[in-house]
């Protein structure tokens, strides 16, 4: 433990590392449970192929090998990380066939995060005033 001349604890100095870590982690926790919470909020209007039969403005590719453009229901914010199989899902409602993206998830996890540590980061700064 580093002192001042005073005997006190130098200041931005530490004495209980455990405790940082254990600070550190809070905002990641709570920001992986936003980024799932997150599920709930629905946003329509994702891309999605599925089969080749539709009409001819929908499709990519010609009309025996292409595919159709579908838009269905995403969840999560802000990026989607469910979204509607187009093909064999029930449109708007999260079932067992639809899509997971655990890229989009770590992106909402990590912007939630991104927000908590400058929200907290603001309240020190004030709070040491």
């Amino acid at each position: 433990m580093k002192t001042a001349p005073s005997g006190r604890e130098a200041p931005g100095v530490s004495s209980h590392p455990e405790k940082q870590q254990r600070a550190g982690i809070k905002p990641l926790l709570l920001a992986a449970l936003l980024g799932l919470a997150s599920g709930v909020i629905s946003s329509p209007n994702h891309i999605a192929f599925a089969g080749n039969l539709c009409e001819p403005s929908f499709q990519i590719g010609g009309q025996i090998e292409g595919k159709c453009l579908n838009l269905v229901t995403g969840w999560g914010w802000p990026t989607a990380f469910i979204t509607d199989s187009a093909a064999v899902s029930v449109v708007g409602r999260v079932g067992p066939d639809d899509s997971f993206s655990l890229g989009n998830l770590l992106v909402n996890i990590l912007f939630y995060y991104g927000v908590l540590s400058l929200t907290l980061g603001r309240g020190k700064q004030i709070g040491s005033r």
